[in-house]
């Protein structure tokens, strides 16, 4: 499938209710990979003003957290171990848990750097290299 056809939501990926409310196809110029693992991190991103939203987004998706919590409940039992902080009703669960593993994680990262919290990303810029070829060869028809 040819790429005009993606964008112009003709291909698979179109969605036609993006189309109905106006929206229209766009190249993405800036990626942000949020950085887990060794990725080569060259962005770091002040997020105090936005830690409480999204702490919010997380705990709002119950299945996924609630899973998690779950999941950390029965591997501690598993070895005649709980954690007091989840021993709540699983909404009580769900917040003390994420705010023990993304909102603590997120001060951690953010005191390296002299933040209250952070994120860490492999950021990949714009790159005109190839515009600038096109701009010098490109030819009439």
């Amino acid at each position: 499938m040819c790429r005009s056809s993606l964008l112009d939501g003709r291909g698979a990926f179109g969605f036609p209710e993006h189309f109905a409310a106006g929206l229209k196809p766009h190249r993405v110029n800036e990626k942000y990979y949020y950085a887990r693992g060794p990725q080569q991190v060259n962005r770091v991103v002040d997020i105090s003003t936005t830690i409480d939203q999204k702490i919010a987004a997380i705990c709002a998706n119950r299945t996924m957290v609630g899973n998690m919590v779950r999941e950390l409940q029965a591997e501690l039992a598993e070895r005649n171990l709980k954690l007091p902080q989840l021993e709540g009703n699983l909404s009580e669960a769900i917040r003390a848990f994420a705010d023990l593993r993304f909102r603590d994680g997120a001060a951690r990262r953010g005191k390296e750097y002299g933040l209250a919290y952070a994120e860490k990303f492999h950021y990949i810029g714009p790159d005109a290299s190839f515009d600038e070829f096109v701009r010098k060869h490109a030819v009439p028809k």
